[in-house]
């Protein structure tokens, strides 16, 4: 379905593409309003972006559904594109996959790494080409053994845009340290 078409035009029920073991998110949408990325945060949500197309074009795999509200961070880090529906030609799925990873390289505070992203998405003539051009785009962006350590930034950005703490947010504090006292409401005059 696209974006104007109702919810019962969807041929089947949209589903996860990735066992994301996070729980509840914000839409992609939704958090790049709000947060400006690294160029490493950018990188891994790119990584997780074409690693989803890529397994959309499996035998048997539905295509994924680009609305704003289909693609979210979960609060573990990991970006989801949801599945379902009629995701339109190799052409319509390219140019909307072109978008997000547009829109994800335009909130980085990089202005090289959204350049570089930009020349990559030119030079693809098809969602599986585009896929392995920005792969190899954005690999110099962050090591293997750095991914974790981003994804726990991302999942602290998500916490904040949900506007809860996270629970090792207290971590730097010393376990055995008594609460401290609230502070008084009011004037202190």
């Amino acid at each position: 379905a696209t974006d104007g078409e109702p919810d019962q035009a969807r041929s089947g029920l949209p589903t996860r593409t990735e066992d994301d073991p996070g729980g509840a998110g914000v839409s992609l949408e939704r958090l790049l309003a709000i947060a400006k990325l690294t160029p490493a945060q950018a990188a891994v949500l790119v990584t997780d972006v074409v690693d989803q197309i890529g397994s959309a074009h499996e035998p048997g795999r539905s295509r994924a559904s680009f609305r704003a509200n289909a693609v979210t961070v979960s609060d573990s880090g990991h970006l989801t594109i949801e599945r379902g529906g009629n995701a339109g030609s190799r052409d319509e799925v390219r140019d909307a996959l072109a978008v997000l990873l547009r829109e994800i390289a335009a909130n980085c505070r990089s202005a090289a790494f959204a350049d570089q992203l930009d020349e990559s998405i030119a030079e693809a003539s098809d969602p599986v080409v585009l896929a392995q051009l920005v792969r190899s785009t954005v690999a110099t962006e962050f090591g293997p053994d750095e991914v974790e350590a981003t994804r726990r930034q991302l999942a602290a950005l998500v916490s904040a845009v949900m506007g809860r703490a996270r629970p090792e947010g207290r971590a730097h504090e010393r376990p055995d340290a008594p609460d401290q006292p609230t502070p008084a409401a009011g004037s202190s005059l």
